[in-house]
């Protein structure tokens, strides 16, 4: 039985403006699920967990772009991130030509959310990709950290912050003592 969630409305929205819609978190927390279910029959589905697809994205981005053309969802893209570049040229093309409104929504991708990575698509897909996180630590470090504590000058590793799990009931109790400095020092 398919629970409906929150996240819905917002993907709906964000494909009428955005040429690429990406939801990222935790493995099994219903990115796939959701998006399958608002896809239309025409959008294509690819997976790369499967391992044949995952090893041709890899070594042959752009014949795997070609053999998958939009509309198209791709889950688990963080296996073959070499793909964002392809995305990036399909959308500048479409974009340049002033078909603003045929590139909306054309690409889907779901993702584990990896730092270095999600950096790469900020940089590869700026302005062209709307990015909505499930879960709620996942949120919590991605406006927290990146944006406010980084500015601040405490946290300067964030993948090796992110290996510090800490529960997210004791996440605000927690963050002084990871702000400190080799001196002690907050």
């Amino acid at each position: 039985m398919y629970v409906s969630r929150l996240l819905e409305n917002t993907v709906r929205r964000l494909t009428q403006s955005f040429p690429v819609v990406m939801v990222t978190g935790p493995r099994q927390s219903g990115k796939t699920t959701m998006l399958r279910k608002l896809s239309s029959p025409n959008r294509r589905f690819v997976s790369l967990d499967d391992l044949e697809l995952r090893r041709l994205a890899q070594s042959e981005p752009g014949l795997f772009m070609r053999q998958f053309p939009p509309p198209v969802l791709i889950d688990e893209f963080q296996y073959a991130p070499d793909i964002l570049i392809y995305i990036k040229i399909a959308v500048d093309e479409l974009t340049t030509r002033g078909k603003n409104r045929q590139a909306a929504g054309l690409y889907w991708l779901t993702g584990s959310q990896h730092f270095g990575l999600m950096k790469g698509v900020r940089e590869s897909l700026a302005g062209r990709v709307a990015l909505l996180e499930r879960g709620f630590y996942s949120s919590y470090v991605q406006t927290h950290l990146e944006r406010d504590v980084t500015t601040m000058g405490g946290v300067r590793n964030l993948e090796a912050f992110a290996t510090f799990n800490v529960p997210a009931g004791r996440a605000h109790r927690a963050a002084p003592q990871l702000l400190r400095d080799s001196t002690g020092n907050q």
